[in-house]
């Protein structure tokens, strides 16, 4: 799904691609900027925002109203990948090295379907029940991520879905 957010004179309006199949990102500038002509008086600026959600079924789908990924101003922001097992939504067994690796391969699985890799990831965040696990933690993600490695954040947390032992999201350039 494709949506076009438009902020003239600071009043929101969306409009849904489906339902809008010729409004393009640049069709749309123009009609705010022609509104704001009429409006001279309140005429500041226009932001003209296009986003794409992004989908795989190789990846965990969205448990609740959220996109596995979105792209916007080109840059690829994922969901926080978790360790589930895309076939059963089950959190997979072995620890928190196998958590650590289901959680980045679905991340890959989003990276792929949003047209983006790890070798493009500029971000990270890792949320992590047990912060003695960062050693452990750290061998796995530098399987996946070449030296130097994207920015990162890691922090600790009380608990995280289906008792997960990790959770990672990305914002990669596409």
């Amino acid at each position: 799904k494709k949506y076009i957010y438009i902020y003239p004179l600071g009043k929101h309006t969306m409009m849904h691609h489906a339902t809008c199949q010729s409004i393009t990102a640049r069709t749309a500038a123009l009609l705010a900027t022609k509104r704001q002509l009429k409006n001279r008086r309140n005429a500041s600026s226009v932001i003209v925002r296009a986003q794409e959600f992004i989908a795989t079924d190789k990846a965990p789908a969205a448990a609740g109203p959220y996109s596995q990924g979105i792209k916007s101003g080109g840059l690829l922001y994922t969901c926080g990948c978790v360790a589930f097992v895309p076939e059963t939504m089950e959190i997979v067994e072995g620890g928190i090295e196998a958590e650590t690796r289901q959680a980045l391969t679905n991340m890959g699985e989003i990276l792929k379907a949003g047209g983006s890799d790890f070798s493009k990831v500029v971000k990270t965040t890792i949320f992590i029940t047990n912060m003695a696990d960062f050693p452990k933690v750290n061998a796995i993600y530098s399987e996946f991520f070449d030296t130097p490695g994207p920015a990162r954040s890691t922090v600790g947390v009380a608990s995280l879905p289906k008792g997960g032992l990790i959770e990672i999201d990305a914002i990669a350039e596409c």
